[in-house]
């Protein structure tokens, strides 16, 4: 079989040839527009549930997972299901209310003879009337008939350093508010309609920041032993206090968690809270940060920095 080459002269090999270019550049545009497109699909599938992608940054809730084949679980207590019930005893109770009868309900008979010991309970939580009282202490003045000096009985040290709100009280505020992430308003409101106690905001945030100072001695020996920690998952998010951006770092151990609130998201934070003695596996998003801290010289038995650094690797 003999193959001739294209006459450059020839009208048609011309036309084919120009066809052929065309057809090409096409192919290219039109391959390019398709990597461009399965970028786009890509990214608009990467979600915080197929990626290190903070639950944040998802434009849209990722889809549910596909409902597990067989019976739907029914509502309430399952098959096999321990019953819990709650044991009261009379001497529990701080009010017994006692309901007897006169006479008998059937007949009006006043002669009834009494089933002692067999009395039937029903128990009930109930807020006392006025739940929260307020205490009035005074401080008397004398006058020494002796030295002619006067004198004010003194009070007592857990009143003076308490302030308005008592040591219940304020720890039943702590509470609500860093535990129950109960709002200023709402908290406010609970105090006044709820427990008739009205409390200014700036009175709330004294309280708490005392709750705050109280915790110091407790909070201060967990951030002490996050070094010592086998394994260690740590995350950061961001929030704004009055206009001010602020961290909070989450160091989540086997037995305790640790929450640290920073201006930065920087290393040095993971420095000064982990130093450079840090023992642990680190479980984390692989941010900057990260690597930064993990790149600084370990201790000389620090197995964990190989391990962690693999898996950023990955």
């Amino acid at each position: 079989m003999s193959t001739s080459l294209p006459d450059p002269s020839c009208p048609g090999c011309a036309a084919r040839d120009k066809q052929i270019a065309d057809l090409h550049q096409q192919m290219q545009q039109m391959q390019q527009h398709l990597s461009a497109l399965q970028e786009r699909i890509a990214r608009a599938e990467t979600n915080s549930s197929n990626s290190s992608k903070p639950p944040s940054s998802d434009i849209v809730k990722p889809p549910k997972p596909a409902p597990k084949k067989g019976k739907k679980r029914r509502r309430g207590g399952q098959l096999g299901h321990t019953k819990y019930e709650r044991t009261f005893h009379l001497a529990d109770a701080d009010v017994v209310h006692a309901h007897r009868l006169d006479c008998c309900p059937s007949c009006a008979s006043p002669h009834l003879f009494h089933f002692a010991g067999a009395e039937q309970t029903h128990y009930q939580y109930e807020l006392v009337e006025k739940p929260i009282r307020l205490h009035a202490y005074q401080s008397h003045l004398y006058g020494c008939s002796v030295c002619h000096q006067i004198h004010a009985a003194p009070f007592p040290d857990a009143v003076r350093q308490g302030g308005l709100a008592g040591p219940r009280l304020t720890g039943l505020i702590g509470f609500l508010k860093g535990g129950g992430h109960v709002s200023y308003t709402t908290l406010q409101a609970l105090l006044d309609d709820g427990l008739g106690m009205p409390l200014s905001t700036g009175m709330l945030a004294k309280v708490i920041d005392k709750v705050s100072q109280a915790l110091q001695p407790i909070y201060q020996p967990l951030v002490e032993a996050l070094p010592q920690q086998k394994q260690l998952n740590i995350d950061e998010t961001s929030h704004k206090d009055q206009g001010d951006l602020l961290w909070t770092w989450v160091f989540s151990a086997s037995a305790f968690t640790v929450f640290h609130i920073a201006p930065s998201r920087a290393s040095q934070v993971l420095e000064d809270l982990l130093t450079s003695q840090c023992q642990a596996v680190l479980g984390h998003d692989c941010f900057s940060a990260y690597r930064a801290y993990m790149e600084k010289p370990p201790s000389p038995s620090s197995f964990a920095w190989l391990i962690s650094s693999a898996n950023c690797a990955l």
